[in-house]
């Protein structure tokens, strides 16, 4: 009788249990790995961040970010979303300052607007947004105030209208 492939189990190599840690040989390495160390990632080692934002855009930027924050605001509460709006460029320009005197801290400023590609879609579509909601009375009156001339007054729609 000839036996089939099913009459016999195939033979399993297991790795040793940890308290036999050295009795048995250690697999061998997966299929295609070289003998090599693993390449670096990241900069090289000395190299200067050559990406570093000027202290005139690390104002801008805050001041974009601090007038998003107190447009926002201004529509829960209109005296603290006020307060944050008047405050925003000197708060603004005294943040670059620092940063311009103090390295670690331009660098960790940096880090935090670095969601800038992110952050500036938000924003982009945030100042769209919001006009627009307050022109179809989903926005406090104030927040139409902030955009002029551009959402025309209820008196005026009126006033058209007739």
């Amino acid at each position: 009788m000839s036996e089939s492939l099913t009459d016999t189990p195939p033979k399993l190599d297991f790795p040793a249990p940890l308290g036999n840690a050295g009795k048995q040989d250690s697999p061998p390495p997966p299929a295609g790995a070289s003998d090599s160390a693993p390449k670096r990632r990241g900069r090289p080692p000395g190299s200067t961040n050559r990406n570093s934002m000027s202290v005139k855009s690390i104002e801008d930027a805050l001041a974009q970010q601090f007038t998003l924050i107190g447009t926002v605001t201004m529509a829960f509460n209109e005296y603290d979303g006020t307060v944050i709006l008047q405050g925003t460029p000197q708060l603004a320009k005294a943040l670059a300052n620092l940063c311009d005197k103090n390295p670690k801290i331009k660098k960790n400023v940096e880090r935090m607007l670095a969601g800038g590609t992110y952050g500036e879609v938000i924003i982009a579509a945030g100042l769209i947004a919001m006009p627009i909601m307050a022109n179809h009375g989903l926005m406090p009156p104030s927040i139409r105030s902030l955009y002029g001339a551009a959402i025309p007054e209820k008196e005026e729609e009126e006033a058209v209208a007739t």
